[in-house]
């Protein structure tokens, strides 16, 4: 850890610069979210963008954590809900939620076409684990046979209706062009996001007892605004420790399946 302007703390890994706001005598880089499928530098700034979302980033984070919007927001990238079976798991800690989907027999979406070598279907294993406390979303999207769309998403509040995500790629198992041309589609993917969650935010800012009057497929949402209460809650009595369940800092290489294909 280095020393920042006036009290914070700062580290550098995998290509961001990490702000400690808390007491400096706490400071640890090994809090810092375990990201495997980047490496430490960073990758190349080519696979580097930048996204800003017209709403909160708690919205945006809930956002990333369902990850059945992509049937609906990206199908062309990342197919529809048509599968032989399709199951979500959701697993949270004081600190991290993380929403597993796994589906089998899933038509190609069109964009993957040229990665699917001949394939009609594709089974697929996406995965988000969620930060509650820094925003911070790992992401792994593993289309097989496709692509393998590996990300870091972190969500920084700029003021409650807007959000900055400077977020970095790892495409796998695509042609170089393909791996190449891939961060172009940012902002293609970006606003068909924005275009809903910028409708939703001032319900979400302001939804009063009806906030979690949700369906129950709703589980990662629900689950991230539970843990979200009870940690605003433990920092308002004056609790900013991490409990021994909280580890930002464990190894997430096997939740997100980065080393095994769906």
């Amino acid at each position: 850890m280095t020393g920042g302007t006036g009290n914070y703390i700062t580290h550098e890994r995998y290509g961001y610069t990490w702000l400690w706001y808390g007491d400096p005598l706490s400071a640890s880089p090994d809090l810092i979210p375990h990201v495997p499928h980047l490496p430490a530098d960073g990758m190349a700034k080519w696979f580097q963008r930048s996204l800003t979302f017209d709403c909160s980033y708690e919205l945006v984070a809930e956002n990333l954590l369902d990850l059945t919007h992509a049937d609906f927001l990206h199908s062309t990238l990342t197919g529809d809900s048509l599968s032989e079976d399709d199951i979500v798991e959701v697993e949270s800690t004081s600190e991290v939620v993380t929403m597993i989907r796994t589906a089998h027999g899933r038509p190609i979406p069109d964009a993957q076409k040229a990665m699917a070598k001949g394939a009609t279907k594709q089974n697929i294993r996406v995965v988000t684990v969620t930060h509650v406390r820094s925003g911070v979303c790992v992401l792994h999207g593993d289309f097989n046979p496709g692509m393998s769309m590996r990300m870091l998403h972190p969500c920084n509040p700029e003021t409650p209706t807007r959000t900055r995500t400077p977020v970095t790629y790892n495409p796998s198992y695509m042609p170089t062009i393909g791996r190449m041309l891939f961060p172009f589609a940012t902002h293609i993917v970006g606003r068909q996001d924005n275009w809903a969650v910028r409708k939703q935010n001032a319900n979400y800012l302001d939804a009063g007892a009806d906030r979690d009057l949700s369906s129950r497929f709703d589980k990662a949402g629900l689950r991230y605004r539970k843990v979200y209460a009870a940690l605003v809650a433990r920092q308002q009595s004056g609790d900013h420790s991490y409990l021994d369940d909280g580890d930002p800092g464990r190894d997430i290489t096997e939740a997100l399946g980065i080393n095994t294909r769906a």
